[in-house]
């Protein structure tokens, strides 16, 4: 079976246990064959793992910087609430317009937590890869 022209993919960055106050960064690297376009921001968060109602869903205290290695031009002219791009699984973020990362590309997300207690977050970049050649 041929491999489809574009497909839907998800690429997640994962922030774990960051403790109060904490500056992290991660890194996702992109698929050498194929640009990613981005449309889709969507986070999940929790308190060190603890049990979550939809009642008592964790909106994280945390800002993002990020920046592509395509550019080296930040998204943002300062860190920018996680909540400010990434919404949750009921309503995700929409993109105002559509970023396609070129492949081999990477793209730094840097985590600055304003929490008082250690968190976990996980943060999804909805898309299609679209495949070269």
């Amino acid at each position: 079976m041929a491999r489809p022209v574009n497909d839907f993919f998800v690429y997640q960055v994962n922030f774990l246990l960051v403790a109060a106050g904490a500056v992290v960064q991660q890194t996702i690297n992109f698929d050498a064959g194929s640009d990613f376009t981005w449309y889709y921001g969507n986070y999940a968060a929790d308190m060190a793992a603890a049990a979550q109602t939809n009642a008592t869903r964790t909106y994280p205290l945390a800002d993002i910087m990020i920046t592509p290695s395509d550019t080296s031009s930040q998204f943002m002219q300062a860190a920018v609430p996680v909540t400010s791009l990434f919404g949750n699984g009921e309503n995700p973020f929409v993109l105002p317009a559509p970023r396609v990362i070129p492949a081999r590309s990477s793209i730094i997300f840097q985590l600055t937590s304003r929490d008082a207690i250690n968190m976990n977050v996980r943060l999804s970049l909805i898309g299609i890869k679209k495949y070269l050649g």
